[in-house]
């Protein structure tokens, strides 16, 4: 079922690739993590950047391909730990982080759905 707006769903996109980002600067993580680290947070913040939604600011992707995108990213942060060194409570942060992509990626709304769909009422939907 999904049901997290574009807005919403962009927002997150730049809060959670920020976080990705400084998070491994502030826990002191070894070089090769923090690397790995900062690599993700810029694809998850560049993926946001480029997709052709609400927030995106250079509409390149489209939603489908970007939430696959983030379902990958969502999948590879889960088995990070497992790949690279981590300390346990970062090995748990990123793992938090990739649940949550994965989660963001299977319930945000696609534009198909979201505009002018009849609803099971009868009812027209409201566009954004």
């Amino acid at each position: 079922m999904r049901f997290v707006p574009s807005l919403v769903h962009g927002l997150a996109d730049y809060s959670s690739g920020a976080l990705v980002l400084a998070v491994p600067v502030v826990v002191q993580e070894p070089e090769p993590a923090r690397h790995v680290m900062m690599i993700i947070g810029t694809l998850v913040l560049l993926n946001a950047v480029l997709t052709d939604y609400r927030a995106g600011i250079l509409p390149f992707l489209r939603l489908r391909l970007h939430l696959r995108i983030e379902a990958v990213l969502g999948a590879l942060m889960i088995a990070l730990p497992f790949i690279v060194t981590l300390t346990l409570p970062m090995a748990i942060m990123t793992c938090l982080f990739g649940v949550t992509f994965l989660l963001l990626a299977a319930t945000t709304v696609l534009p198909e759905q979201a505009c002018g769909k009849r609803r099971r009422d009868g009812a027209q939907s409201r566009r954004r």
